[in-house]
């Protein structure tokens, strides 16, 4: 497996927003499940969906738009890097 190089850069720290209404909270997470891609021509149209479980075994479904997905990876790489967490080594769906 091959390791990205460390950045010249220092990172800048990831920063978490606290929650302003507990009535948009979504339910926890106990198990994600999986995600799409809706593809699309026209780019406003692009989004993710991500499929989950919560510790009900309820199934719950997020859709945001590709560019929020896309900067949500960069800010989970963010933090992976600066807590030092490895990701699982699990086999995509795919493989």
């Amino acid at each position: 497996m091959l390791r990205k190089r460390a950045s010249a850069k220092a990172p800048i720290p990831a920063h978490v927003l606290p929650f302003a209404s507990s009535r948009n909270q979504l339910p926890p997470v106990d198990q994600i499940q999986g995600v799409q891609l809706q593809r699309s021509a026209v780019p406003s149209e692009r989004k993710v969906f991500i499929e989950y479980t919560d510790c009900a075994n309820e199934w719950h479904e997020l859709e945001m738009p590709l560019p929020d997905a896309m900067y949500l990876m960069t800010l989970l790489h963010q933090i992976e890097r600066e807590c030092g967490f490895m990701p699982l080594e699990e086999p995509l769906p795919d493989e």
